[in-house]
């Protein structure tokens, strides 16, 4: 087995990410660092460890659903101390499984996020070509035009890349001369939505994502709350069926 996949098996993250980790020399295997992809491992019988630390194939596979709080990032570490989201279920919830993020919310933004060690399932939902909806709520500075709605919806240049049609819809306009909006996007570029909305002229104020697929807040109301959810039930909630993966 690839040393990629196996990693992406072992629960450490999508292959995007574990490409990542082998890349930057992390990993080693039987004690010498490895940064070849595609290096061939003997399950059962290759010692693979990342940072120090050995990883396996799990065979039982978690996930759960978090409405993200503020002030926590959903990386395993940032570097600079900043708590995490895996710190904070682990002080609340007493959860040690090792987990990662579906996708990623930025330290300020709040709401939907799900965690799990299902690399394959990962590598699924944050593929652009499943074109799984997320959704947000956005309190916006200034009150959008239909023009920049328009232009939004368009799709918007960040460094070089056009991001794909979007949609928008003005909710209502606050009584402090900001707007609220709900934005649908398919993609998870990095602060994406953020830098979409300045780049109309409306930085964003306040940021949640309450919609991936047909997955909601539901059950997990208030930040913080956490809630472990059934594989399937997921899966046809994110757009799975028998037919595959599909964009509704």
């Amino acid at each position: 087995m690839k040393l990629q996949i196996y990693l992406q098996k072992s629960g450490v993250g999508s292959r995007r990410k574990c490409a990542g980790i082998i890349e930057r020399g992390l990993v080693t295997v039987n004690g010498e660092r490895q940064t070849v992809f595609w290096h061939e491992i003997e399950v059962g019988r290759d010692l693979v460890e990342v940072s120090g630390k050995a990883v396996s194939i799990v065979d039982e596979k978690f996930y759960y659903i978090l409405n993200k709080p503020l002030g926590y990032v959903c990386a395993n570490s940032d570097g600079f101390n900043t708590p995490t989201v895996f710190d904070f279920i682990r002080e609340r919830y007493g959860i040690e499984e090792k987990l990662h993020s579906v996708g990623r919310l930025d330290k300020n933004t709040t709401g939907l996020l799900i965690l799990t060690n299902d690399g394959d399932f990962t590598n699924a939902v944050i593929h652009p070509g499943r074109k799984v909806d997320k959704v947000y709520r956005a309190l916006v500075k200034g009150i959008v035009s239909e023009n920049q709605k328009k232009e939004f919806e368009n799709g918007v240049d960040m460094d070089g890349y056009r991001t794909a049609p979007a949609k928008m819809e003005i909710i209502e306009e606050t009584g402090d001369g900001n707007s609220l909006v709900e934005i649908t996007i398919h993609e998870g570029k990095k602060r994406q939505v953020r830098i979409m909305c300045r780049s109309i002229g409306h930085e964003v104020v306040e940021l949640q994502r309450i919609r991936i697929g047909n997955l909601t807040l539901d059950g997990v109301n208030e930040a913080g709350d956490l809630i472990k959810i059934d594989g399937e039930i997921l899966f046809k909630r994110l757009g799975y069926n028998q037919k595959g993966w599909c964009s509704k």
